[in-house]
């Protein structure tokens, strides 16, 4: 497993299956905080609130990976009169804080504008015009990084 992320690192579909990853965990975070769900219920409602665009093939790998850390556990098995075993899921409290930590993140306002003037630059000038440096910074944990000039 690990050779084929290390051949993945530093490519777009690399980076796109790190995407992938991340919305899938902060999906099934802010599915399960909703009410406990089962892995059908969480794809289904997925699809729906992405008006089906998005599917989420790796959603048991991200079950798997949020219940190592601890995030989600198990809450109730169903066996449905179909005989189907149900499992349903909920998030816990370490979770629950987990989630909270990254809509903090994705909402901070001045860490948006930033990645904004970041990405605007990166599909609308030349790089060299990137490279231009204001005299402001903003830092990153162990980085400093420029704010890009508009």
């Amino acid at each position: 497993m690990e050779q084929s992320s290390k051949k993945r690192s530093g490519t777009v579909a690399g980076m796109k299956d790190g995407l992938k990853k991340a919305t899938t965990d902060m999906l099934v975070l802010f599915l399960l905080r909703q009410k406990p769900m089962y892995a059908y219920e969480m794809l289904q409602e997925m699809a729906r609130l992405s008006d089906g665009v998005l599917q989420f093939n790796t959603l048991y790998i991200a079950i798997y990976r949020l219940q190592e850390h601890g995030y989600i556990s198990p809450s109730e098995t169903v066996v449905t009169e179909s005989n189907r075993t149900r499992v349903y899921f909920s998030i816990t409290e370490q979770g629950s804080g987990y989630l909270d930590d990254i809509i903090l993140y994705r909402t901070d306002p001045r860490r948006l504008q930033i990645e904004h003037h970041i990405i605007v630059h990166i599909f609308t000038e030349p790089f060299s015009s990137v490279v231009r440096c204001c005299h402001s910074s903003f830092s990153f944990p162990y980085i400093r990084y420029p704010v890009f000039c508009s």
